[in-house]
């Protein structure tokens, strides 16, 4: 997996000016630094943030104290380093979902899951277990 720079362009609706900083993503919405709106300044986190991305806007940037960091960051892939195994399961539709055990705990990315956080997938893959 590759970091990459992205600067965030939001344009905030808001009375006083919101900064808008510069990122370093592992490819989704995982940051293992930051340059603070200056640009002078980078923020080096001691383990990657999930940040919310939505309704906000980033562009690919340059900045060489970033991409400079990002070469000493080795990047494991996720189901590695967090100890995740995934299984395919195909809902009532025929549309297949991403059922995710992750330290015991099982997730999916259907939207009921999102919601209420139980979903018909997850116990169908229990009742296979």
């Amino acid at each position: 997996m590759k970091l990459s720079v992205y600067q965030e362009v939001t344009e905030w609706i808001v009375e006083y000016r919101q900064p808008n900083h510069t990122y370093l993503f592992d490819g989704k919405s995982n940051v293992y630094a930051m340059a603070k709106w200056h640009g002078k300044e980078i923020e080096i986190f001691d383990k990657p943030r999930a940040i919310d991305t939505r309704r906000r806007k980033f562009v690919k940037a340059i900045h060489k104290g970033l991409e400079a960091f990002a070469k000493t960051v080795a990047v494991e892939p996720e189901e590695k380093a967090n100890n995740v195994t995934s299984f395919e399961v195909t809902g009532s539709s025929g549309k297949t979902y991403l059922v995710k055990k992750e330290f015991g705990k099982l997730t999916c990315n259907c939207v009921g899951y999102m919601y209420r956080n139980k979903c018909k997938h997850i116990e169908s893959f229990k009742e296979q277990q």
